[in-house]
This record gives C-alpha cells, sequence and structure tokens, in this order.
C-alpha cells in the first residue's frame, strides 16, 4: 500500500518551476538568475540513451516585459523542476541545458515565451582535449581528463566493462572530448551520454544502479503498451525519476502487439525489418532507452497533458539504433 503522506509514488498535485542562469556552466540558482514559478508552464521534452544532446521546448505564459526580454537577451541556462507536491515531495531536476534559441509572440489574448534547450550542447560541440597520458594509464583516468574540459557538465554514473584496464601503451588524445568519449564506450561496449547536466556511462547490457519502478494501472499506466520491433512503449503519469538507463517493472499483462506494415517494391511484396515484435521478458523487467515528457501546469486530464511515453527493451536485449549503426558511433543527430 502506498503511504499517501511520504511515498514518492503519490503522483497528487502536479507542480513545476523553471529556473533561468546567465553564467553559461550550469550552476542556477534563484540567487544568481531568474526563478519563474506559480505560472503556466509547459514542456515537451527527449532523452535518450544516446549521445546526442537531449532536447527540451519549454513554454511560460505572460510574462512581464522586462522578465520576458531578460530570458531571450541575458540568460543561457535553464532548470526545469518539477513532480508532485501532494504526498509532501521535493520537486526534482526533469531538464538541464543550454539554451539553443528563444522566442516570444501572441496567441490570441495570451503572451508565450518559449525557449528550446539541449543538455550539454555547448560541451558536445565545443569541448576539446589535449593531453598525453603514461603507459599504464586507463579509461577513468580519460575521463577524468575529458569532464575537465566541459563547463557545464559533471560526472554522473560511470561503468564500464574495461574502465580500469590499463593501457600497454602511452597515448595522446588531441581531438573532441565526444570522439575520446566514443571510443571508450565501444571499448566497454556501453552508451554515454549526458542526463540533466551529468555524464552518464552504462554498458549495453546493464542499467543504472537504482530499483526498478513499478509500471502498473495503479501507479499510472495509462493504457495498454504495445510491441513492436523496438521493444516496448508505454505511456504513463509523467514522473520526473523516469531516466534513459533505469529500470521498470511492467505489471500489465495487457500488451499489445504491432507488426510492421509491408511495402510493395515493384511486383514483390518486401517486408523492411523484422516481421515480429521485440521479445517480452517473462519478469516484466524492461530497461528504459527514450523518454518523451509532455506537461502543462495548467493542462486537463493527466493523460493528455502530463504524461512521459517510454520505450524500453528487455534487459538482455539490444538497443535499436535508428541509422541501424552500433549505437556507440551513433552519428551526431541520431535521436529518436
Amino acid at each position: 500500500m502506498i503511504d499517501l503522506l511520504n511515498s514518492p509514488d503519490v503522483k497528487w498535485l502536479r507542480a513545476c518551476r523553471l529556473l533561468v542562469g546567465k553564467n553559461g556552466n550550469g550552476d542556477v540558482s534563484a540567487q544568481t538568475g531568474l526563478l519563474l514559478e506559480g505560472l503556466r508552464i509547459q514542456f515537451d521534452i527527449t532523452k535518450t540513451i544516446y549521445r546526442t544532446p537531449n532536447v527540451g521546448t519549454i513554454k511560460i505564459y505572460n510574462l512581464t516585459g522586462t522578465t520576458e526580454g531578460r530570458i531571450l537577451k541575458e540568460f543561457n541556462d535553464v532548470i526545469l523542476q518539477g513532480g508532485y507536491v501532494g504526498g509532501g515531495q521535493k520537486m526534482l531536476d526533469i531538464f538541464r541545458g543550454n539554451i539553443v534559441f528563444g522566442s516570444a509572440y501572441r496567441e490570441k489574448e495570451t503572451r508565450i515565451c518559449e525557449v528550446n534547450a539541449k543538455d550539454g550542447d555547448k560541451d558536445f560541440h565545443n569541448a576539446w582535449v589535449n593531453f598525453t597520458r603514461a603507459a599504464g594509464h586507463t579509461d577513468a583516468d580519460v575521463i577524468q581528463e575529458v569532464v575537465k574540459t566541459f563547463t557545464a557538465t559533471t560526472v554522473g554514473h560511470i561503468h564500464g566493462k574495461n574502465l580500469f584496464k590499463k593501457h600497454a601503451r602511452a597515448r595522446t588524445y588531441a581531438t573532441t572530448a565526444r570522439n575520446v568519449l566514443d571510443q571508450i564506450a565501444r571499448d566497454n561496449h556501453a552508451e554515454w551520454s549526458i542526463q540533466n547536466g551529468k555524464l552518464y556511462l552504462v554498458p549495453v547490457d546493464s542499467t543504472l544502479p537504482m530499483p526498478a519502478f513499478e509500471v502498473s494501472p495503479e501507479t499510472g499506466l495509462l493504457g495498454a503498451p504495445e510491441a513492436n520491433d523496438k521493444g516496448i512503449g508505454m505511456k504513463v503519469l509523467f514522473d520526473p525519476r523516469y531516466l534513459p538507463g533505469c529500470k521498470v517493472w511492467l505489471k500489465s499483462n495487457e500488451i499489445k502487439t504491432k507488426r510492421l506494415k509491408s511495402s510493395m517494391e515493384g511486383q514483390k511484396r518486401k517486408l523492411k525489418g523484422p516481421n515480429v515484435p521485440a521479445r517480452l521478458d517473462p519478469d516484466g523487467i524492461y530497461k528504459v532507452y527514450a523518454v518523451h515528457a509532455v506537461g502543462d501546469t495548467r493542462g486537463d486530464a493527466a493523460e493528455q497533458s502530463w504524461f512521459a511515453e517510454l520505450k524500453c527493451v528487455a534487459l538482455d536485449a539490444p538497443i535499436p539504433s535508428t541509422k541501424g549503426m552500433p549505437q556507440g558511433t551513433t552519428p551526431d543527430g541520431d535521436i529518436l
């Protein structure tokens, strides 16, 4: 039974606030920037386990002209926090990122300030390394050097099968930070990504070190999960704790299956990809590889304005690539 007073699983009284900062280093607070809460805020966030930066679109309604101008002209970073306060929970980070561009416009009688941001975008594109390590160094040593070149990204969960294996020869690293991380991910059969301003390295056959989140109609499952060739998709009430790489425990026997449609090529009928959906896990435990979160603090029903769509695979199943390439080498822009 859920503790209605203290449990983080209580999904009651949605809440959201936005912190905006100008330092460009991810250090954002109400003292150094702007704290926006109590307003109508909409967000649309996509997070994946892939290397490319997560993306977020945030809309704030009916700001004063002064505040709107400062956001569009002065500030560089955003931290979106939210969740539920009905059970006494604290709001958690939903998204951290660098502002890529912003705009302001009017829809009928409503003024909207829209911010588009990417998580770790500046570090992903601008960080370069130039150092030499002696024989006997490890990938863990290299990651420490790489993180020193970041301006807004810190170390999160780092794990790899060969992370502490010593290299027999000295090496010089003079390239982009992302190229170095690509190689480390390949050598460790892992995925690297930036999630909420933190660097993650998670082996393909592993997950983040946290308990599986129970997913059922009682905990916020909306509709029936659907299995296709890319795994299991499910729609749930929004929860900021869902991250790419986490585990979910699906407690539902109602799973729809969807076969790929065939296409005509000349006079022959050819199937694009496998003709059966992904394998289901007998214990219902799945690894999340993508999260699409949608929220509106003044929206109507939660299933339309406060939800997340999770894409998952069985724990021992490969993570699908939209480009058909090994995930450690997916090109820029490879997101779902």
